[in-house]
């Protein structure tokens, strides 16, 4: 297990020998470069058709509130829908989906909402057969759920989500379902491979030769 604060610290460590770099270095400068290298990583593990490690997938609580199915907040319909009271942070996009894994009700063994485009729910829901099952979709941001079944007011959405620490601000009963010290959500082969992609794509940055980095992270490996 590593946590995000780990790997901030692993890196300037690794940075130490240019010292004015990393004395500059903003911390949330280190927190962007690692959201976006373990989201390419992720990607690659993807689109090779790899499964999907446990260990990326985090989940959301979220909590649904009927609203008005108007996208125009000056008209209203008279109809409503359920809808998510918060946005819910942006999934890993891959070539052809993005990483929802799943989305329903809080019951483990209930079954998960198909999560269709929103453009196809009117479609839909003309269709007598499929009119009957609950539906899910992300529009704007927002958790939709159309259904013609009394529904709980929570709802979990499970995915791999661009920037874990989006999840700071949602809880799961009194525990925050993201911190600095939790586990990060990635796959342990992955953390030497991202660190070394910080490294080269910001080469220039650091004005260091990469061997002599290289040469550093190999030598910090070791001595765990």
């Amino acid at each position: 297990m590593v946590t995000e604060r780990q790997l901030i610290y692993d890196i300037k460590g690794i940075l130490r020998p240019k010292a004015l770099v990393t004395e500059s270095l903003p911390e949330e400068q280190i927190r962007f470069w690692i959201k976006n290298a373990r989201a390419a990583l992720i990607r690659q593990d993807y689109e090779k058709n790899r499964s999907i490690n446990p260990d990326l997938v985090q989940t959301l609580c979220v909590t649904l509130e009927q609203v008005d199915s108007s996208e125009c907040g000056c008209i209203e319909t008279g109809c409503t829908v359920l809808r998510s009271t918060c946005k819910i942070p942006k999934a890993i996009e891959t070539y052809n989906k993005n990483l929802i894994t799943k989305v329903g009700p809080v019951d483990i063994n209930s079954k998960a909402w198909p999560l269709k485009e929103y453009a196809l729910i009117p479609w839909m829901n003309k269709n007598k057969l499929i009119n009957k099952i609950t539906k899910a979709s992300i529009h704007n941001n927002y958790l939709y759920v159309i259904s013609n079944s009394q529904l709980e007011a929570k709802a979990i959405v499970r995915g791999i989500f661009e920037d874990p620490s989006e999840l700071s601000s949602f809880t799961n009963g009194d525990s925050c379902c993201y911190s600095m010290d939790d586990a990060f959500p990635i796959s342990m082969h992955m953390v030497d491979t991202l660190k070394r992609y910080i490294i080269d794509t910001n080469k220039v940055m650091f004005s260091m030769d990469n061997d002599t980095i290289h040469d550093q992270m190999d030598n910090k490996r070791a001595d765990v």
